[in-house]
């Protein structure tokens, strides 16, 4: 899988591009590099565009890896706006599957969308529709 990370887009703050099969590997490393660039912050507005990538053959196992080390990174991805968008109706319900299992559990919020145009138009007004992965409650 192959990857980039675009700085100052309109309106994500970046957007974080993908293609080819996804991997486990390559998806932690390109969040790695995201989130150890100093550009980073709280509260940004992050477009993942992962149209370019399929996400129909992982397994259930691979499906909770990645939920796991989402979880894992969750406080160094901080509480951000994150419009995810799937490069079809398969590899949505493949997100789907790893967003309930980070629902109420990382300081972020997460919607799928199958349409780069839907998820720009919701990080510029998100409570137009409600996120799919929801912050956990404050304590």
């Amino acid at each position: 899988m192959e990857w980039t990370v675009t700085w100052e887009g309109d309106p994500e703050d970046v957007c974080l591009t993908t293609s080819g099969i996804a991997q486990l590997s390559d998806l932690d490393a390109l969040w790695r590099e995201a989130v150890s660039d100093p550009r980073w912050h709280e509260d940004m507005k992050v477009l993942l565009d992962y149209q370019g990538s399929d996400w129909t053959h992982l397994t259930v196992s691979e499906i909770q890896q990645r939920a796991a080390r989402i979880k894992e990174m969750a406080a160094e991805i901080g509480p951000q706006l994150i419009a995810h968008v799937a490069r079809d109706s398969a590899s949505y319900h493949v997100a789907r599957l790893v967003g309930l299992s980070l629902d109420w559990q990382v300081p972020f919020q997460t919607r799928l969308f199958t349409s780069l145009d839907a998820a720009r138009e919701w990080l510029q007004l998100p409570t137009a529709s409600l996120p799919h992965v929801v912050p956990r409650p404050e304590e």
